[in-house]
């Protein structure tokens, strides 16, 4: 997996990750979160890290807030929590899945959605953005109330 990785992973992808003022640590850790939230939606995966970067860098967020990352770490005894975004500020300590490229170059190279802070997904993979919580509420009332709905974060 390591040799595969540094087959891909270029020096310009190293140089943009230092121009964004992350670690390829980072890069990755990212990149494996934008995988597990998007899946195969390959045309997604920038918008999803344009949302996760507008989190980061807002004062509004406390945390990244990623389902996905809820789960990974109750796979350990000892979990410590430190993998949840919703519990903790910024990034996990590393990736929490092997991300392919196309995560990679969405962490690297996000779309722009400035003033984006939410999305959601419906049962048929389609993805909706907001700008606020309310907005977000409403797609996903309406997808609830068409039976359209998929949540899968369990507390």
């Amino acid at each position: 997996m390591i040799r595969e990785s540094e087959k891909r992973i270029t020096d310009a992808m190293f140089r943009r990750a230092d121009e964004m003022g992350y670690s390829m640590n980072e890069i990755l850790t990212m990149a494996s979160i934008i995988q597990m939230e998007a899946g195969k939606s390959t045309s997604e995966m920038a918008n999803v890290a344009a949302i996760f970067y507008n989190r980061l860098n807002s004062d509004d967020f406390a945390t990244l807030g990623s389902s996905p990352t809820c789960y990974y770490g109750k796979s350990y005894k000892k979990d410590d929590g430190r993998y949840d975004t919703y519990k903790i500020k910024g990034l996990p300590p590393g990736p929490l899945c092997s991300p392919g490229i196309d995560a990679i170059k969405a962490a690297l190279y996000p779309s722009e959605m400035d003033g984006y802070f939410y999305f959601v997904t419906d049962s048929n993979g389609k993805f909706y953005y907001h700008k606020t919580y309310s907005e977000q509420q409403k797609t996903i009332k309406q997808l609830q109330q068409g039976n359209n709905w998929v949540y899968e974060y369990f507390d």
